[in-house]
């Protein structure tokens, strides 16, 4: 069996990938399509790699494939039915046994990188997946959330029936990653008067943003940064400069190459790596 040098998920929010709006809620007057903004991310993130390394061709497709695999998912994809109420600071975690579970974990090697881009309710099961990955014995890199939606909000009586049937995690998550960059967008807050004239903007604040308000013991180097932007724009968001000088994108892409440049030089196979139990 091959593994990847490097391995990245980019996970959706509501409506990315798949026409809902939260988890598998279908409301009676709205049918939103998928608008495939991570998608979009994923892809130009991709072309970036392969320019870098020189595979730009469709003759080097297979080579491209064995360096890295990216995958882009939706945030239901990135959610284990049996761990809806798992709560990380108090239960004990049984890695899970699902097909999702192990579509995801089927790609990840003992050597491989794994590193997480989520936006909106993905950004949420995002953060729970690099706990899952990391107690299950994965070295998770690199975690961006994008404006993470999850919380629920409790101000209005429709949102929290439709939360608790949506596929997210029910507690807050507790991120692992030697990296964490989070980026949030603009923040409603009706009792300061502080409004949004887009839908997408009441849409996040409906479902709950994840307002990052501590410092994490479970990551190395964690970066926490508000903006102005609206809920929608995860390209924005990924590629705004940070405190640290770069944006989570230019981190990102630097240590991806970085990651498979060392395992080019270590005089491994330099296209895969045979599983250890072979």
């Amino acid at each position: 069996m091959t593994y990847p040098f490097v391995y990245i998920l980019f996970i959706g929010g509501a409506a990315d990938k798949e026409s809902f709006l939260w988890g598998n809620i279908n409301l009676p007057f709205t049918h939103l399509k998928p608008h495939h903004i991570v998608g979009s991310l994923a892809e130009l993130f991709a072309q970036e790699i392969n320019t870098k390394f020189g595979l730009t061709t469709s003759e080097h497709q297979h080579i491209s494939l064995q360096y890295y695999k990216i995958d882009y998912l939706s945030y239901t994809e990135a959610f284990f039915e049996e761990l809806k109420n798992f709560d990380p600071l108090s239960d004990t975690l049984i890695e899970p046994n699902c097909e999702r579970y192990i579509n995801i974990k089927k790609n990840i090697g003992p050597r491989t990188k794994v590193y997480i881009v989520g936006h909106s309710l993905g950004g949420w099961n995002g953060a729970h997946l690099a706990y899952i990955l990391a107690k299950c014995g994965v070295d998770i890199e690199y975690l961006v959330t994008l404006d993470p939606v999850g919380t629920g909000n409790h101000e209005i009586a429709l949102i929290s029936p439709l939360m608790k049937k949506a596929q997210i995690y029910a507690y807050e998550p507790l991120p692992i990653a030697k990296y964490w960059f989070n980026i949030q967008a603009r923040h409603i807050d009706i009792s300061k008067k502080q409004m949004a004239g887009l839908l997408e903007d009441w849409v996040a604040w409906a479902g709950g943003q994840w307002l990052i308000s501590k410092k994490y013991a479970t990551v190395k180097i964690q970066v926490c940064e508000s903006t102005n932007f609206s809920h929608k724009e995860a390209s924005a968001m990924f590629t705004y400069r940070t405190k640290l000088g770069k944006s989570a994108h230019k981190y990102l892409l630097k240590a991806v190459i970085k990651a498979i440049n060392k395992q080019k030089r270590q005089h491994l196979n330099p296209l895969h790596w045979m599983a250890p139990w072979i």
